[in-house]
């Protein structure tokens, strides 16, 4: 049994009943107006958080990229942009391994034929000359 998303706030006596992947029985009507704006914005903010993850993206990039083809009525369920590239900005760097904060890190043994030159790890201005080679996942 499914129940309408928002039953808790509006008491939504919608529901639908599933086997499977067949509907069973009639489906009730809900007690509000859709709003598939709301919709729209959700998949919106998915789309900015999967662009966010590429290589060299930025928050004005992928929001310049992202709403510039978008209707106001969705616009109008989206955060603040300042809010928007806050967000975008702290999922980028969620997604991403933080960079160290001291030189004395270890250099993983599946990634020590990308070094060309290490000054070691006990040079207080420690030095790394890395490859172009593609890192193996």
């Amino acid at each position: 049994m499914w129940r309408c998303r928002i039953y808790y706030s509006t008491k939504c006596k919608a529901f639908l009943r599933s086997q499977e992947d067949n509907i069973i029985g009639e489906v009730p009507q809900h007690c509000h107006d859709s709003k598939p704006q709301v919709a729209q914005a959700n998949i919106i903010k998915a789309l900015l958080k999967r662009d966010m993850k590429a290589v060299g993206a930025t928050p004005t990039n992928v929001l310049g990229h992202v709403l510039t083809n978008l209707s106001c009525d969705v616009l109008e369920h989206l955060p603040k942009q300042s809010s928007l590239t806050r967000n975008l900005f702290n999922h980028k760097k969620t997604a991403h391994i933080p960079n160290p904060t001291t030189t004395n890190f270890r250099i993983h043994e599946n990634y020590a034929d990308l070094i060309l030159h290490d000054t070691g790890a006990d040079d207080q201005e420690r030095i790394l000359d890395v490859t172009n080679l593609k890192i193996p996942k």
